[in-house]
């Protein structure tokens, strides 16, 4: 046979070789590109011929579509070449998120493990990644291990040797050149078995799904991939092709696993001939054949089971625990002597813990229990702000329920991008608004001023002149009044309408806050009000100084303008994660608080003229917290008395790698 990683085949599939040649040309063609050395996945016999687990699945595939299929496998670094010169339509590759931007992924056919592969005998062998940084690990060229690797951080990076094909790998390991091999662990063992490589240690690095993909922007004309390969699992020949294929090549199990098995076939046995000593020849060769194939069958679904990036549960019809994979163990966190245990009411207590509503949760299963063949998928929320996603399906035998399969997807990074994807879009949006509003009241404002001057400029000459009589007094005391009330509104418009550029450096909300403080003391003690400032140790945020430390004072003065004499206006500064890390900063006052059906509103512009002043100082306030990619909320505090938070993002919104400056300062 020659050297399986050097040959490259282009043959035409059965289906098209079986037509006639003037019906086939008329049928659409697609060239699948595949690995020649990615045993049992793709390979070639000794004749040349494509074979394996994809080969059979694409023929099996376009003969459910109509389309013929041309099949030129290769090295695998030159068929990533062929797929983006447009040589070839389709392959056959692990995910990663760099390759979903690369490729257009169109179709899971199953999912693999990734795996490190150490010499028999080797004594205690790295089992996490950041351990392997003093390894030289043979690796295929352009593989899905191969570029996880080289994105490690260079301390744990091994020392790579990457090679054409496996064969040339496990032939390094045996003379030492290396200490490990990387890649697909069905691949490596088969291949291994092959060449008589026996005893190797295998240490999973990672379960990935396995995808059919193209080229960018090809996956409109490949449409018919993904409905012809669920017509292959609704018709069972999706199954069949697995365990043909992908059933070889496992790790020996120990005999301890199969001792319940052969204590149950021989107690059949001895009740089926009344104690017999010795079974004939044949016999036991009929029992010792089904026992291989159970001990296959076995194999094939532990494997698949743990091969998964989803945790799995199985339970029967009375909701007893079965089968369950280690990943669910990690994703819930459930100590291995009780996953071992298999009590299913210590598991489930060990679940509800964690849950945010944990009676949804159960109301939830026990509406499946009650209709055993109806399927679910639901959201669980988390008290540590996970979300996972759960999909529930009856198990069935003969048509009925014995039992139900669970699985659950971690999508908390997921659905955090989405929320963050929102708050930045609002965000973008009210910053556009804002800053076309800003311009236009901007600009009225200083139109305004310039007439504003001339009537302030022509009360002054009629001060002068009818000042004596005491009704002309009051008469010009009410123009001069409401002349200064209308001036104020227009630096207020003019502050409003202001530019949103800052001047941002690193810096501490609680200094600000403080600045506030100082300044305002002097208004607190006219109004016969007490002002106390706290803080707690508060993170580093990107921030405006001068412009936050405005915002404050605009708080502290409406807080001390509600307070009645004697009471206390208290300003407090602290960190809170939500789920991002937040500097923060409070101010109460000792006044009557919000009125509820105004809580919504009290930031529109003029909204809160009737409670004094222009109407635009909080509106202020929430601009200038939202240029800072803050945000500002107004309320009641429980002991009484209005409340107003602002919030700003720390530098770092990581609760572990928060920067926090000693003594609250920058």
């Amino acid at each position: 046979m020659p050297a399986i990683g050097r040959v490259r085949v282009a043959v035409l599939s059965a289906s098209f070789v079986a037509a006639p040649f003037a019906a086939a040309a008329d049928r659409p063609r697609v060239v699948y590109g595949g690995d020649a050395a990615a045993v049992p996945y793709e390979s070639v016999d000794a004749q040349g011929r494509p074979q394996g687990f994809n080969v059979e699945l694409l023929r099996a595939l376009g003969q459910r579509a109509g389309v013929e299929v041309e099949f030129r496998l290769d090295v695998w670094v030159r068929t990533l070449e062929r797929l983006d010169a447009g040589e070839v339509d389709l392959v056959s590759m692990a995910y990663s998120d760099e390759r979903a931007q690369r490729y257009d992924l169109l179709a899971e056919t199953w999912t693999l493990r990734q795996a490190l592969f150490y010499p028999a005998g080797r004594r205690g062998p790295p089992t996490r990644l950041e351990q392997i940084g003093a390894e030289t690990v043979a690796v295929p060229d352009g593989a899905y291990l191969h570029d996880l690797f080289r994105s490690l951080p260079e301390a744990q990076r091994p020392l790579l040797r990457p090679v054409a094909n496996l064969e040339r790998a496990l032939g390094m390991l045996r003379r030492g050149e290396v200490t490990a091999v990387a890649a697909n662990s069905l691949i490596v063992r088969a291949i291994a078995e092959n060449a008589g490589v026996r005893g190797l240690q295998e240490v999973p690095v990672k379960a990935i799904s396995y995808q059919l993909a193209a080229r960018k922007g090809a996956a409109a004309s490949l449409s018919w991939v993904a409905p012809a390969l669920t017509g292959l699992r609704d018709s069972g020949e999706l199954t069949r092709l697995i365990e043909r294929h992908l059933a070889v090549g496992q790790p020996p199990r120990s005999w301890r696993e199969y001792l319940p098995l052969a204590a149950s076939v021989l107690a059949i046995l001895l009740v089926g001939f009344g104690g017999a000593v010795a079974w004939n020849r044949s016999l036991r060769g009929q029992v010792q054949g089904r026992t291989q194939q159970l001990r296959e069958s076995v194999s094939l679904l532990r494997s698949a089971l743990e091969s998964t990036a989803d945790g799995l549960l199985v339970v029967d019809a009375e909701g007893k625990v079965t089968a369950f994979n280690e990943r669910f163990g990690q994703m819930w966190g459930i100590p291995q002597s009780l996953l071992a245990s298999r009590d299913d009411k210590a598991l489930l207590g060990h679940v509800l813990d964690q849950l945010s509503d944990p009676e949804q949760f159960l109301s939830r299963v026990r509406e499946l229990y009650a209709d055993p063949l109806r399927e679910s998928n639901d959201l669980l929320d988390f008290r540590d702000g996970r979300v996972f996603e759960r999909y529930s399906l009856p198990q069935r035998l003969d048509g009925a329920a014995i039992g139900r399969v669970w699985s659950f997807r971690d999508i908390t990074a997921r659905r955090r991008g989405e929320i963050e994807q929102a708050r930045l879009q609002e965000s973008v949006r009210r910053s556009q608004t804002m800053a076309a509003m800003g311009a236009l009241v901007a600009g009225v404002a200083h139109e305004v001023r310039n007439p504003l001057f001339n009537i302030s400029s022509t009360l002054d000459a009629f001060e002068a002149r009818f000042s004596s009589r005491p009704e002309d007094r009051r008469l010009l005391d009410t123009l001069r009044r409401e002349l200064d009330r209308l001036g104020n509104l227009m630096s207020d418009l003019l502050a409003y309408g202001k530019p949103s550029e800052l001047d941002l450096a690193p810096g501490s909300v609680a200094d600000a806050a403080r600045d506030a403080v100082v300044f305002c003391e002097s208004l607190a003690s006219q109004a016969k009000v007490r002002l106390s400032f706290s803080e707690e140790r508060t993170p580093l945020v990107i921030m405006d100084r001068a412009r936050l430390a405005q915002v404050f004072q605009n708080l502290i003065q409406n807080a001390i303008q509600h307070s009645p004499p004697g009471g206390e206006v208290r300003v407090h500064a602290f960190v809170a994660a939500e789920p991002r890390v937040v500097a923060a900063c409070s101010v109460r006052d000792a006044g009557p608080g919000f009125a509820p059906e105004d809580l919504a509103r009290v930031f529109e512009p003029f909204f809160t003229r009737r409670r004094g002043g222009t109407g635009l100082g909080l509106s202020l306030v929430q601009r200038v917290v939202e240029l800072h990619g803050g945000s500002v909320a107004a309320g009641n505090h429980a002991d009484g008395g209005g409340l107003l938070t602002v919030r700003v993002p720390a530098i770092q919104s990581s609760p572990r790698g928060v920067s926090i400056p000693p003594h609250g300062g920058s």
